[in-house]
C-alpha cells in the first residue's frame, strides 16, 4: 500500500482554508477519506500542466477542495504538497 505524506505547508494551506473559508469540523474527515483513496489509488489524480509537471490534483469537497500532490513511483509515495481553493485564479489546474 502506498504510503502517503502530508508537508507541512499542506497542514498550514488546510488549517487556514478551514479558517479562512469557515468550512466544517468535518473537513479533516473528508481529507482523510481522500487520503484513505491515494494509499491504494496513488494516480486517481488529474495530472497538473503548466507550471506544475508531474503533479496532480484531486478534488476533497465540495468541489472546490482540492489536495495537489505529487506521486514518486519508485519510492511508492504520496506527498500531498498543498491543499488549495480551486477557485482560485493560482490553483494548479489540469
Amino acid at each position: 500500500m502506498t504510503r502517503v505524506e502530508l508537508t507541512e505547508l499542506a497542514r498550514q494551506d488546510l488549517d487556514s482554508l478551514i479558517r479562512t473559508r469557515e468550512l466544517p469540523v468535518s473537513t479533516h474527515d473528508r481529507v482523510e477519506r481522500v487520503v484513505e483513496q491515494l494509499r491504494s489509488f496513488p494516480l486517481s489524480g488529474q495530472l497538473v500542466g503548466g507550471r506544475y509537471p508531474a503533479s496532480r490534483s484531486i478534488s476533497v469537497a465540495w468541489g472546490w477542495l482540492v489536495l495537489h500532490y505529487v506521486y514518486d513511483e519508485e519510492a511508492d509515495r504520496v506527498y500531498i504538497i498543498g491543499v488549495v481553493d480551486g477557485r482560485t485564479r493560482s490553483a494548479p489546474h489540469p
